[in-house]
């Protein structure tokens, strides 16, 4: 069947059968008609990875994703003798957008906490890193993501540098920031503040002079150092990738 003006300059082709409930006619441009759904594009969902995922794959109408990415934060240590301490670093930070397909396989790691250190001279642990890897399929991406965790405290005589947050890299045209310092160590200092993240507080002493690590909130912190005479460090928290899906 046909539809058009009476003349007939143009007559359009109409379906041979009903569409389904909310969907529009549209032409081909040679006045055939024919019924589609409507597809609207933009922000889907979003998902919040604090597991690892070896097998993450986007929905099959999701086109873009963007990846926030934070590393694991430092692990402090305590110091009950006349040696300084430093508090830990904080997790490096990656934001990222992809093109993507509902076949592209992607594998997640997420940063585990750094470990306290055991005893009065424990040393603590590096915070993990944060990956994100093009497994297969679909739209691929190189280098992989990577927020790296924070650096531990770390126990020495006399004066210390600050430690290092943890650096990020990735994919050209991503958002790479470092991860907060934690705070080094002078004479006579109790005040070893963890490192902060783009998502996590660094530890803090209660007051000043709080002889006690602290591990911080959120994720990717670092913990802050300790002058207890028979205290331990503090972990620090784990690291975190965000994904934010769009159609």
């Amino acid at each position: 069947d046909k539809i058009g003006p009476a003349d007939g300059s143009a007559d359009f082709t109409l379906p041979t059968a009903d569409g389904t409930v909310g969907q529009f006619i549209k032409t081909d441009g040679s006045k055939a008609l024919s019924f589609a759904t409507v597809t609207s594009a933009g922000f889907k969902q979003q998902l919040v990875k604090t597991a690892s995922d070896a097998t993450y794959s986007p929905s099959a109408d999701v086109t873009k994703i963007v990846i926030e990415a934070v590393g694991g934060g430092g692990g402090s240590s305590n110091t009950g003798g006349s040696k300084g301490v430093t508090g830990a670093g904080g997790g490096g930070y990656a934001r990222v957008s992809l093109a993507v397909t509902s076949a592209t396989v992607i594998n997640i790691q997420i940063g585990a906490a750094g470990a306290a250190g055991v005893g009065s001279e424990g040393v603590g642990q590096d915070g993990g890193n944060t990956t994100v890897t093009y497994v297969s399929g679909g739209s691929s991406f190189t280098p992989a993501i990577s927020a790296n965790g924070g650096e531990k405290g770390t126990i020495a005589a006399g004066a210390q540098a600050p430690t290092d947050g943890g650096t990020a890299t990735g994919p050209t045209g991503g958002l790479y920031i470092q991860g907060e310092n934690g705070a080094g160590w002078g004479a006579n200092d109790n005040n070893q503040w963890g490192g902060g993240s783009m998502m996590g507080f660094g530890g803090r002493p209660l007051t000043t002079g709080d002889p006690r690590a602290l591990s911080g909130t959120g994720y990717g912190a670092g913990a802050s150092g300790g002058n207890e005479a028979s205290g331990e460090g503090d972990p620090g928290t784990i690291g975190i990738v965000i994904i934010n899906e769009y159609k």
